[in-house]
């Protein structure tokens, strides 16, 4: 529990110049056959973030992403605030996560509530866009749609209590099998 009012109001500052708004009310529906069949894939997002602060509120926020993802295992997610100011960026590849940046004021030093956040951020997204086995999250999807050769959810709500966040994803844009520069998966020296 001193995990969860601790790291949640982290994700929430990294959030606070985004705008608000309840999530979107889509019906919850399993992957029918075809789902995920990609080798890449890149969207535009808006997600809606629900987190509880330390004195024991909930917070929402609203914030537009954009996410690349390569199988078998690389991810990247850049959430953009205000004039597309990078709020958080993240890296994850052979399951290892590094933030590459935050906003100015964000704590996102290695070993830091925030960095703490994202990396459990990480672990959801590979668990939700099936680069790595489900994690500690409940994943749920909806809105499914064709998309090139796929199926692919246009809906994604991650609900992780141990971090302290709820998460619903509304795909804007998506686009699948794309070549994409490798190195947008580089992760920083060191990591």
């Amino acid at each position: 529990m001193a995990r969860l009012i601790t790291v949640a109001p982290a994700l929430a500052l990294a959030l606070a110049s985004a705008g608000c708004g309840p999530p979107p009310a889509v019906a919850p529906a399993p992957p029918p056959p075809g789902a995920f069949a990609w080798r890449t894939m890149r969207a535009e997002h808006v997600t809606t973030v629900t987190a509880r602060t330390r004195d024991g509120h909930t917070t929402s926020r609203r914030v537009r992403g954009v996410v690349a993802a390569a199988r078998p295992d690389r991810l990247r997610l850049r959430a953009l605030g205000p004039a597309g100011i990078t709020l958080f960026d993240l890296v994850d590849r052979d399951g290892r996560c590094a933030v590459l940046g935050a906003a100015p004021g964000a704590d996102a030093r290695p070993g830091g509530v925030l960095d703490q956040v994202l990396h459990a951020l990480c672990d959801d997204l590979r668990a939700a866009y099936r680069l790595a086995p489900g994690g500690r999250a409940r994943i749920t999807y909806g809105d499914w749609r064709p998309t090139g050769r796929s199926v692919e959810p246009y809906h994604i709500a991650i609900d992780d209590p141990a971090a302290g966040f709820r998460a619903e994803i509304t795909v804007v844009r998506l686009t699948l099998d794309e070549e994409l520069d490798p190195a947008l998966f580089d992760l920083p020296p060191g990591r």
